[in-house]
């Protein structure tokens, strides 16, 4: 491994780490600026509506983008791109939200999903930075913007107790940090959008099955936690998700130790290099795994005392969730991770299929866990269903 990449691995763990650690924050700062657990509910439904829009904002383009070896596509073709999925994306998921979620919840989701689209046209101009091999740019946009977001945030709620509004702040402090991304990226490769009708067209229906894909992969978690909330209630949702967003930890860690080396991937896949590629693949997986039974560890040897310090003593009867919590975010970083080896190896019909079959099989495990293990049925579902997937997806994979 070259320092280049040791410190592309590095910067870009930090920062996705840091980012994330700093959204899992915000749920603890609701609980704590708040009386009850309603708004840190609404804030909950508000990030799972988001991972239905982000979905169709990201279009997987990313992995398209910086496996594109050939450049087949300009940069400013996939920041044209990106523009018209993010559009895309609010046409789909506003009315969706207006139709399922409560009117008091509306504004919340809403405002979330505004916050959560600058991060996805962001990652366009981090695709540009990776594919240019410089991804300490992509560390320090995700570590400022984490940061910045966190502490508007509990700064909103420490003076207005408004969610909203709190929401509103974090999308102000933004902003200016995707400015300093635009000329990061402006240093590789030309940054004016390009919408020319032909390359549009075509990488609409090249990534339209995997963007299918990662949307049922997503809905996966959004219809387990649904349902989670329809069945015990918004209040239990925003105990399950306060109690289980440490666990993202591990996704966090499995996914940053392998994004950089998607260009590897691609390389190693294009030149029929078998061996580069399984190695690559062992690697992950075996470092996914250590970091998984180092987490369950850690919660095992203070997960309740570190949750009851985080949201107060009334959260020490569900400690126990977080267990099934850190197995389900393994999982989803698992099937994250065939997803984009499916896309590395063009294989975009089994992408597809693997992801399909996890949201055909949590529809009715959702309910039937919910029922039988109370909350924590929403973890066992979530986990049993990614497997699925990530069995559907191995023989795309592994095929020569």
């Amino acid at each position: 491994m070259t320092d280049n990449l040791k410190k592309n691995i590095t910067w870009n763990t930090v920062g996705s780490i840091a980012y994330l650690a700093c959204q899992w924050l915000t749920t603890v700062a609701v609980v704590r600026f708040s009386s009850d657990f309603s708004y840190a509910g609404d804030l909950s439904l508000a990030m799972t509506i988001s991972n239905l829009f982000v979905p169709i904002g990201l279009y997987k383009i990313r992995s398209f983008q910086v496996s594109d070896l050939s450049c087949e596509y300009s940069s400013g073709e996939y920041i044209g791109f990106r523009l018209i999925t993010i559009v895309l994306g609010f046409v789909f998921v506003l009315p969706y939200a207006f139709f399922t979620c409560q009117q008091s919840s509306l504004l919340p989701v809403y405002f979330y999903c505004i916050y959560k689209s600058i991060e996805v046209m962001v990652d366009v101009f981090h695709g540009i930075d990776q594919k240019a091999g410089n991804m300490i740019y992509c560390g320090i946009s995700m570590l400022l913007r984490g940061i910045l977001s966190l502490l508007a945030f509990c700064a909103g709620m420490y003076i207005s107790h408004s969610l909203v509004l709190s929401i509103v702040l974090m999308i102000a402090v933004s902003l200016p940090v995707m400015v300093v991304d635009v000329r990061w990226a402006s240093n590789f490769d030309s940054i004016v959008p390009s919408f020319r009708f032909k390359a549009m067209s075509e990488l609409f229906y090249k990534c339209l099955p995997a963007t299918v894909g990662v949307f049922c992969c997503a809905a996966v978690t959004s219809v387990s936690r649904q349902e989670l909330a329809a069945a015990l209630g918004a209040s239990m949702l925003g105990v399950y998700s306060s109690v289980c967003s440490p666990a993202a930890i591990v996704q966090a860690g499995a996914v940053n130790a392998y994004a950089p080396l998607l260009g590897a991937f691609a390389s190693a896949s294009g030149s029929g290099d078998k061996k580069a590629f399984n190695t690559m693949l062992a690697k992950v997986v075996l470092g996914a795994l250590v970091l998984c039974i180092l987490i369950l560890f850690a919660c095992f040897i203070c997960g309740d005392y570190f949750l009851g310090l985080l949201f107060g003593d009334q959260i020490h009867q569900y400690s126990f969730l977080l267990y099934g919590a850190v197995i389900s975010s393994l999982l989803t970083a698992f099937i994250g991770f065939f997803s984009d080896l499916t896309i590395v190896k063009r294989k975009m019909v089994g992408n597809l299929a693997g992801n399909l079959v996890a949201l055909i099989v949590v529809v009715p495990l959702s309910s039937l866990m919910i029922q039988s293990f109370g909350p924590n049925g929403t973890s066992i579902a979530i986990s049993l269903a990614y497997f699925a997937g990530c069995v559907a997806m191995l023989p795309c994979i592994i095929r020569k």
